[in-house]
């Protein structure tokens, strides 16, 4: 390990199998535990963490129900559960109908939309090459200015994009896109066909750091990977110590790697005291200020790392709120004063930690490198840590070769047989959790390789084009609400296991004094063969509450964009065209679009805010080309009543085959459990209180309450 000194020994794996970090005590752990523990260890020691696992057997999770009511989280989106179950297509991939070639065994024709807005509705017009080309201006102009003059480049460019944030409108016809309708039917449909589930990047994860986490669980499975106990040798413990290893952070050609430090005294790093640094002139900033009776972030602070000359010391324990180990430097200077006595290596200085007292005040330093090793650093773990968004830029080292590809940036990191799996910018940094997003998917679902009823009509890049084809929708009459500011959006992302993951059961903690501690039994994404992904996330409908207050507009312009929104109860009109469908396919079609009564779809942008509801009423035509021939004007019953008939008759031969290929004995599709929390999250009529829908703060989401199922929001309401 990075810092282990030979007189001393941390805990063995047998040793770990048997006890467990509960507040600052070790205790036995159960058995369940140490088994998990030791499947734990064989699956780390037979494979890449970066691989996608297909041994996972998550089959059979339901999120919990009847969530007590101060553990019952709310939000203004939800889920429907994945299918473990995938339904197939009537086709396989080599018979799937052409549709180049007219089938009078198949239908053909379009299917005629009005489109009824219930809330105010907005979808952003395309940027031009022009304005596109605008905004990269600004954007490098940001980039390359500082002080005031970026601040006004800033400002200008949010103006500019006030200005060409406009309602979709080509040609000057305002429209909601076919590209918006495709989206979202297919979606919905791959929801009631019981389609493979691909909303998502299989391939990513998330990231974590867990020092206070309300999930107990999260929070030990963090200390048990960076933290480990170090003891005598006489086995009694002496504190507590990083077990991580320290280096640099190369980029040879695009492709980076680590470079070890060398092992000094039985360590990669060492600790230094902030006044220490202050003192010798390395600094000019402190982490913090005290401002009256408590310490605040200094902002004129800024994260980095800086050569020093520092003299090296053992590791030792030392007093803190508990014992920690590790080596902790007394000399310390700038290079250009170097001793002989002296080394060079790397202070970091990261970003200040509230906690007892001065909270955070020792800074890091990493050990000179050692030349005669590299490991390497896979693509995809290069590629999550780009796309961790909850990362402070200031800490993401990979920034540093934007301005000098050759620099050496000082870093920490876990190892496997020489393959990186997760590095960061402190001996504290933020860990790439165990699984991938694709490991989290029913296992029976994840591994179908046929054709679903959703691939088939919707196209396939590999092997076929879609059979669909939709049309703008243009807006009948103009009536919009005039230009506002609707409020910023944030909040949960994905990260938020106890939101995004099933969660089966879980209960509170209390500590000794019977203090509420936590939650236990929440599953994260660690626990692949334990939770699956909550499945496709969708937005309540609400009562618009849109817009914010200029006072804070006029405060922070920056943060702020201004839309028109089409008015609610103005109507689009548009198509959809089809050819070569089967009965079945054509009621899929028709079920995802003729939504039951009092519910309702939603479209475009500020979904969470209550921005675009519609209502759909589909009106189907269908060709009868050999009629054409014989009557110029019969390929289209438009005057045909029966065309309204024969929406139901077909929405019903798809739910019959839906019903058959799931076995079950329902009357309705919508009778079904998983339809069921559908048809909650498309109710308009009957929608859920606001207060059940909106974003909870941020004080309150840091206790992990647990979101329930559509259908319950729906009751609590």
């Amino acid at each position: 390990m990075g810092n282990k000194n030979k007189q001393k020994r941390s805990l063995s794996l047998d040793e770990l199998k048997n006890i467990k970090l509960e507040g600052n005590a070790f205790v036995e752990k159960s058995e369940d535990e140490k088994k998990l523990f030791e499947k734990e260890v064989k699956s780390k020691n037979k494979s890449s963490s970066y691989i996608l696992t297909d041994n996972t057997t998550n089959s059979g999770l339901k999120q919990k129900e009847n969530i007590p009511n101060d553990l019952r989280s709310y939000a203004p989106y939800n889920f429907i559960p994945i299918n473990e179950d995938v339904v197939t297509s009537e086709f396989n991939f080599s018979k799937v109908p052409s549709k180049d070639k007219y089938d009078k065994e198949k239908n053909n024709g379009f299917v005629e939309l009005e489109i009824n807005s219930k809330t105010p509705s907005f979808i952003s017009d395309s940027l031009t090459k022009e304005e596109m080309s605008e905004i990269d201006t600004f954007d490098e102009l940001i980039r390359t200015s500082s002080g005031h003059q970026r601040e006004t480049y800033e400002l200008q460019k949010i103006n500019r994009l006030w200005e060409i944030n406009s309602f979709h409108s080509p040609g000057g016809k305002y429209s909601i896109p076919g590209s918006s309708l495709r989206g979202m039917i297919r979606s919905t449909m791959e929801i009631i066909s019981f389609s493979k589930f691909n909303q998502f990047e299989k391939d990513k994860k998330y990231h974590f750091r867990a020092f206070a986490d309300k999930s107990l669980d999260l929070r030990q499975k963090y200390a048990d990977l960076m933290i480990e106990q170090v003891v005598d040798d006489k086995a009694k413990p002496i504190g507590f110590a990083q077990q991580i290893n320290a280096g640099y952070l190369i980029n040879r050609n695009n492709e980076f790697t680590i470079i070890p430090a060398k092992e000094i005294n039985g360590t990669q790093f060492f600790r230094v005291e902030e006044d220490l640094v202050i003192a010798n002139i390395i600094l000019q900033q402190r982490m913090k200020n005290k401002s009256k009776d408590k310490y605040v972030d200094n902002n004129r602070y800024k994260m980095g790392f800086k050569e020093v000359a520092f003299v090296p010391t053992n590791p030792q324990t030392h007093k803190h709120s508990k014992p920690l180990y590790y080596a902790k430097v007394t000399e310390i200077r700038n290079v250009e004063n170097k001793t002989d006595k002296d080394l060079i290596g790397t202070l970091v200085h990261s970003g200040w930690m509230r906690g007892q007292r001065e909270g955070k005040h020792l800074h890091w330093i990493v050990g000179p490198i050692d030349r005669n090793q590299s490991l390497t650093i896979p693509d995809l773990v290069i590629q999550n840590y780009k796309d961790d968004i909850n990362r402070n830029e200031q800490a993401n080292l990979l920034a540093y070769f934007k301005e000098n590809r050759n620099v050496k940036v000082p870093c920490f990191y876990i190892e496997s047989n020489g393959i990186i799996e997760s590095f960061g910018h402190t001996g504290l940094f933020r860990l790439a959790y165990k699984y991938s997003l694709g490991d989290f998917i029913p296992k029976k679902n994840r591994d179908f390789d046929e054709l679903d009823i959703t691939t088939a009509i919707f196209g396939d890049t590999d092997h076929f084009s879609s059979r669909l084809f939709f049309e703008d929708s243009f807006l009948q009459e103009e009536n919009f609400v005039g230009e506002k500011h609707p409020q910023i959006l944030a909040g949960p992302k994905a990260t938020s296991f106890q939101h995004y993951l099933v969660q089966t059961s879980f209960e509170k903690s209390f500590n000794y004094r019977n203090e509420y501690n936590g939650l236990t039994g929440l599953k994260d994404y660690n626990d692949a063969n334990n939770t699956v992904l909550r499945g496709n996330k969708m937005y309540w409908h609400k009562e618009p509450e849109i817009w914010s207050n200029e006072a804070d507009v006029n405060a922070k312009p920056k943060q702020y964009t201004k839309i028109n929104p089409a008015a609610s109860g103005t109507i689009f009109k548009g198509k959809i065209r089809f050819e070569n469908l089967t009965d079945i396919e054509l009621g899929a079609l028709l079920f995802a679009l003729d939504l039951p009564v009092g519910c309702a779809h939603k479209i475009g942008m500020g979904k969470p805010l209550g921005l675009g509801s519609i209502r759909i009423t589909p009106k189907l035509f269908i060709s009868n080309r050999e009629e054409r021939y014989k009557n110029l004007f019969s390929e289209w019953n438009e005057n045909n009543e029966s065309d309204s008939n024969k929406v139901n008759e077909l929405k019903r031969k798809f739910e019959e085959y839906i019903l058959e290929n799931i076995d079950e004995k329902k009357d309705s599709l919508w009778d079904i459990d998983r339809l069921k929390e559908l048809k909650a999250m498309l109710a308009f009529e009957n929608k859920p209180k606001v207060s059940k829908t909106k974003y909870m703060a941020l004080d309150e989401f840091r206790q992990r309450k647990v979101l329930p199922l559509p259908s319950e929001v729906i009751k609590q309401s």
